[in-house]
């Protein structure tokens, strides 16, 4: 079976990468008079390539002395022909990095309005990405401990990527054996700057010990961008500095996750894409934070623009189920498929399983669980007023919740097993 990602897509002009027995990059030109050219090319594992990286260009020249047009791989021109004058429409918006096909493997994409030289061609092949020394932990470099327990904090997308299950069903499949756990801490609308709980509820430090935390995965980034833009950039740093020394007093191990750009709807919404220039920002205060805290930083390496066949929002912001699919599986950096039916039975147990967490962690009588409200005869034993039934009854939910994750370890392995 062959799969296509297409790096362009226009009109007149396509170029894709094809996945079959072996990888090929091919180039479809239809000018507007009619003229076609039709160029494909092997990217060989026995080239110049460095590190498993292949530098591909396509150069065009139509100019009167060689009107030649060629795909150049590794700095040798493999394959060319002629293509006649006239304009080659390429629509804003057109050319995008990657899709699920292929996930992950384009590194960067450069247009330039000219024709490159052999020399300006054989130096860029030079410049293919060199890992820096000084940077945030990469995920693929994230392991799963015996018994991991992972707090999750965030906002609005934070809550809707746990309800929605692939980030854990990716987790469990990949290391039931270590029985790990997820803890969502996440609330909406919660911002670095705000986390609003009910009275008596404990602070940050003491929710992450409430739940035994040795990950904390942090969700931020989006929410505060919405609300203060480019001016809340300093304070952004300031309060996820603080957030995540917080968190470093319980467990060093922390995943710093990339903030999802913002989509362009039809009017009347507002286009709020104008505002991924400074959510880029925020993702570069995220990253420097990282690494200045020795965290993992869970960034979309294949870039965002790719090609989609349903939208990551319903109105720009908020995530559609297809969205939070989506930026669950990139959290750790995989493709791993959770369409088949094996899986989506893992995610109704997952679905089950966070219900029970959701009503324990934070349920709707708070007030006579723990705030305002416990010395009502409805949070006291009818028979000896001294004694407290509400929260002792609550406790119950932990051994629900561990008979559900018992089963979630062992539904996890027999479908690992079955997996490819």
């Amino acid at each position: 079976m062959t799969q296509t990602v297409f790096l362009a897509n226009t009109a007149h002009f396509k170029m894709v990468l094809e996945a079959g027995k072996e990888i090929e990059i091919a180039v479809d030109i239809q000018t507007p008079s009619g003229e076609k050219l039709k160029l494909s090319a092997p990217l060989r594992s026995d080239g110049q390539s460095m590190d498993g990286l292949h530098h591909v260009v396509l150069r065009v020249r139509r100019d009167a002395r060689q009107a030649l047009t060629g795909i150049w791989v590794d700095g040798i021109e493999v394959v060319s022909g002629p293509l006649p004058r006239g304009p080659l429409p390429l629509a804003k918006s057109s050319l995008v990095m990657g899709d699920d096909s292929l996930r992950g493997v384009i590194s960067q994409v450069r247009l330039y309005d000219r024709a490159l030289s052999r020399p300006e061609i054989l130096e860029l092949g030079q410049k293919l990405p060199v890992e820096s020394k000084s940077r945030p932990k990469r995920m693929d470099g994230f392991e799963i401990g015996k018994d991991e327990v992972i707090a999750v904090l965030g906002g609005t997308e934070a809550v809707a990527i746990l309800e929605e299950g692939s980030l854990e069903s990716q987790i469990l499949l990949g290391h039931a054996e270590m029985r790990p756990k997820m803890r969502s801490l996440a609330w909406e609308t919660d911002t670095v700057f705000r986390q609003d709980r009910p009275l008596n509820f404990g602070d940050l430090r003491q929710q992450l010990q409430r739940t035994q935390a040795t990950c904390v995965m942090l969700m931020f980034g989006r929410q505060e961008c919405l609300e203060f833009g480019q001016a809340g950039l300093a304070e952004f740093r300031e309060a996820l500095d603080r957030m995540v020394k917080v968190c470093a007093e319980v467990t060093p191990k922390l995943v710093l996750v990339e903030a999802a750009p913002f989509e362009k709807k039809a009017a009347p919404l507002r286009d709020l894409s104008a505002l991924n220039p400074v959510l880029v920002k925020y993702n570069e205060v995220i990253w420097e934070v990282a690494q200045a805290h020795g965290a993992y930083y869970a960034g979309s390496s294949e870039g965002w623009n790719h090609a989609r066949t349903q939208p990551m929002t319903s109105d720009g912001v908020n995530l559609t189920q297809a969205g939070a699919q989506e930026l669950g599986l990139r959290v750790m950096g995989s493709s791993l498929s959770t369409g088949s039916q094996g899986t989506q039975e893992l995610k109704a147990a997952i679905a089950a399983k966070s219900k029970l967490w959701h009503d324990y962690w934070r349920p709707s009588n708070w007030a006579f669980l723990h705030g305002d409200r416990t010395s009502q005869p409805s949070s006291r034993d009818h028979l000896d007023p001294r004694r407290r039934w509400f929260p002792a009854e609550l406790e119950q939910y932990r051994a629900l919740i561990e008979a559900k994750e018992n089963e979630l370890w062992k539904k996890a392995e027999e479908l690992g097993r079955k997996l490819p």
